[in-house]
């Protein structure tokens, strides 16, 4: 199986920063690409089972403690997983002179609108908090 992934990043308001930050993630390292190609249907089976949902960091999170040694492989994929989703999106702050939390922002964004019914994302209220809820619902 051959799945190549093409990660855009958008940023209503500012188009300055809209430029950078689409600038900023044309030459992600390789490495971390392909780890991530290679766990992604790790990933999704974690989001399927309802056990991880994406929150507003543009990360994951564990949402259930799943049974026995199936805690400790969800715990291991959630935490490599978010290794290399931190590496990515430092890159590309670091590349398009863009904070860091707007690349999180936007990277939560996009995953949330990415995700399928009844997946976890973690949403803003308007308070400035966050709530937990499975899109579509």
């Amino acid at each position: 199986m051959d799945i190549n992934v093409k990660l855009d990043v958008y940023q209503h308001g500012d188009a300055s920063v809209q430029k950078k930050i689409s600038n900023g993630s044309a030459d992600l390292p390789a490495d971390v690409q392909l780890r991530r190609k290679n766990r992604m249907g790790e990933v999704q089976g974690l989001k399927n089972s309802r056990v991880v949902g994406e929150n507003h960091l543009g990360l994951l999170d564990l949402r259930e403690e799943p049974p026995g040694e199936y805690a400790d492989y969800a715990r291991k994929t959630l935490d490599a997983e978010n290794r290399d989703r931190l590496l990515l999106m430092q890159e590309i702050s670091r590349k398009g002179n863009v904070p860091l939390a707007d690349v999180q922002r936007q990277q939560a964004d996009l995953a949330a609108k990415r995700a399928f019914n009844g997946e976890w994302v973690e949403a803003a209220q308007l308070d400035g908090s966050f709530k937990w809820r499975k899109k579509g619902e």
